[in-house]
């Protein structure tokens, strides 16, 4: 199964997805969810997701070199203990290519931190998405939630970022100022 919503799509205005099987399985799903619950994708979203096609593999390409332009900025910052970029992640590094989506890690991974970081930066949109062309941010601390981070292993400082098609440089400059206005 895959989320033809995300790259495939590519631009935020579609919601599909794609199976890929055996023709044996294909026939399952027929005559088991397809008869009984419906569901096909509309002309327009098809269309949509031709669109989308046509432009992936240089979308893919800036998506890519903007996000570990991105990630190597965050990793020389004094606010990051880490920056989880599959490109510094043996063995995934040895990947012929990345996706815009990655994490990093506040030192000081508390909310409000988090909280005024995501809040300061002007270029991404709060979402939980990834594949379009605008950059999004989320933080996985969301105040009330520390017993379930906790619960999962995962750091109270996470921010998940899906760089856009916005540009490196100007990505590189907020997210910078934002950084910056923590200790202000």
């Amino acid at each position: 199964m895959h989320s033809a919503t995300k790259y495939i799509g590519g631009h935020s205005d579609v919601v599909a997805g794609a199976v890929v099987t055996t023709a044996q399985r294909i026939e399952q799903i027929f005559y088991r969810a397809f008869l009984l619950l419906g569901g096909i994708l509309h002309p327009f979203d098809s269309w949509l997701l031709l669109r989308g096609l046509r432009t992936l593999p240089v979308r893919m390409q800036q998506h890519e070199a903007d996000a570990l332009r991105v990630a190597e900025f965050l990793r020389m910052r004094p606010e990051v203990s880490a920056v989880n970029h599959p490109a510094f992640m043996p063995p995934l590094s040895s990947l012929l290519g990345c996706s815009g989506l990655f994490s990093f890690e506040l030192k000081d991974g508390e909310f409000e931190q988090s909280r005024r970081l995501v809040n300061a930066l002007k270029r991404f949109r709060i979402g939980v998405s990834w594949g379009g062309v605008e950059s999004l941010v989320i933080a996985a601390n969301r105040g009330t939630n520390i017993h379930w981070l906790d619960s999962q292993k995962i750091p109270h400082g996470l921010i998940r970022l899906s760089i856009g098609l916005e540009g490196a440089d100007v990505l590189i400059d907020d997210i910078g100022t934002a950084l910056d206005s923590l200790s202000a």
